[in-house]
């Protein structure tokens, strides 16, 4: 019996344009969806989802979706989650399919760093979120044990097999993204320690693969993402914090 797979992607507040698969052709097993804010979006592949925003940050409704997904999901046998920006080479996605046969899900391995410490540094210092929300999420990771070096994920492409799939894992991966940081690569690393996750890595990296073709963001500064006016980042939380964490990582080398 085939496959039923489900492909599908979401845009919120203008965030990035809808980009049709490559090489696409109809496939009965295939399903492309779109879940967006924007009533006007059309496409010659994807089904649109029109979906109210639930919060006042951008990304984090587009985030929703990526982590919990549809209801309609539940009936596929795998689902295969692709950030806006890239554009999926249908006769290639498939491929991806083979990293989850024995998982319940797959990522790609984040191609620049492999530590929840640096990657909070990083987020800072980019102002992808705000310093002390951060910091505090970062803090509570190192006093449940989170070790430097411990693996980093990039969920630019997210593989679910629905049969393996543990649904617990899902709902305190969103937990964390809802209270905390919007940044799932941050809260990715203790939500699979917590359930004792080993993920299926996929070849390649977000800019190079064989499955999709990536492109910027339309949008690429990160401080616009509310539909409210955003608070400005404060340059000595953001010196402040850093150090901190700084700290943490040498405490956790240290064994502390």
């Amino acid at each position: 019996m085939a496959c039923k797979i489900a492909i599908y992607t979401a845009v919120f507040g203008g965030k990035d344009q809808v980009r049709e698969p490559l090489r696409y052709k109809e496939d009965d097993n295939i399903d492309y969806f779109l879940i967006s804010d924007d009533q006007e979006l059309k496409s010659d592949s994807y089904k649109i989802i029109y979906k109210k925003p639930i919060y006042d940050d951008i990304t984090k409704n587009a985030r929703y979706y990526k982590i919990i997904g549809l209801d309609e999901f539940k009936s596929y046998d795998f689902i295969i989650w692709h950030d806006a920006n890239l554009q999926i080479a249908q006769d290639k996605i498939l491929n991806v399919l083979k990293f989850v046969e024995n998982k319940g899900i797959a990522f790609f391995k984040h191609s620049q760093r492999d530590c929840v410490y640096d990657e909070a540094i990083k987020c800072i210092q980019l102002e992808k979120d705000y310093p002390f929300k951060i910091l505090k999420q970062v803090l509570g990771y190192y006093v449940k044990g989170i070790k430097c070096k411990a693996g980093l994920y990039d969920t630019s492409i997210v593989v679910k097999n629905n049969k393996l799939l543990s649904h617990e894992f899902v709902n305190l991966w969103w937990h964390e993204i809802k209270h905390k940081s919007r940044r799932d690569q941050l809260s990715l690393p203790y939500a699979l320690k917590k359930f004792n996750i080993e993920p299926g890595i996929m070849k390649g990296r977000r800019e190079k693969n064989e499955y999709s073709f990536f492109s910027n963001h339309y949008h690429t500064k990160y401080n616009f993402l509310s539909s409210s006016t955003p608070k400005s980042f404060n340059k000595w939380h953001k010196s402040f914090t850093i150090k901190v964490i700084l700290i943490l990582k040498k405490l956790n080398f240290n064994g502390l």
